[in-house]
């Protein structure tokens, strides 16, 4: 079963042309064994 989590980080946005603080959005879904694959949900900027 997926799960989702968040980080917060400070990235560069092409469309601002500068760095932001921003929330990505992760799903994080098991492939086997301890192996894990990530998928970026979205971006949500903090500023």
């Amino acid at each position: 079963m997926p799960n989702k989590i968040s980080e917060v980080r400070t990235v560069y946005l092409p469309s601002r042309g500068k760095e932001v603080r921003c929330r990505l959005w992760y799903e994080i879904s098991p492939l086997r064994e301890g192996l894990y694959k990530y998928f970026l949900l979205g971006i949500e900027e903090l500023e």
